[in-house]
């Protein structure tokens, strides 16, 4: 693991705070290759649950800025948490991920993946992870979409 990053967050308030916490960090050329590699460690080495999306890539095509949110970062009054950003596997639970293709958008969440189509049909079809194994599941439903304009 490679430290990439570290900022300070501070609750300058006089109450506890649990909140979100989303922020674009810029990353140097060549040190990651995916945003999903990307984790966040307190300043008391405690990995926290975050996800990290890449919003901009370098001509190598490694990372150059990274979109990273923590659903729930608590601090207590006046508490400053120091935050390194490091490399290394995936922080947290399984994070959702959504990759962008020329089919369309593939939809992975661990336990359901699935592919919302530009063409014909919305969600054709998807698979669902039964006991480790992924099983393929056909959608029958009509979806229709009606697009309104005014002005």
């Amino acid at each position: 693991m490679t430290r990439i990053a570290s900022f300070t967050l501070t609750n300058s308030t006089d109450i506890p705070s649990a909140d979100p916490v989303i922020c674009g960090v810029p990353l140097p050329q060549g040190k990651v290759t995916e945003g999903a590699k990307i984790k966040l460690v307190a300043g008391n080495s405690k990995a926290l649950s975050a996800q990290a999306e890449v919003t901009a890539r370098w001509a190598d095509g490694s990372a150059k800025w990274a979109m990273v949110t923590v659903p729930k970062l608590s601090l207590k009054p006046n508490q400053k948490s120091k935050i390194d950003l490091i490399t290394g596997r995936p922080s947290g639970k399984k994070s959702i991920s959504i990759r962008r293709h020329a089919k369309g958008l593939s939809v992975n969440t661990g336990k359901l993946r699935f592919t919302i189509s530009n063409k014909g049909c919305l969600v054709p079809r998807f698979d669902v992870c039964v006991k480790g194994g992924w099983q393929q599941r056909g959608v029958e439903l009509d979806l229709a979409m009606t697009v309104e304009c005014s002005g």
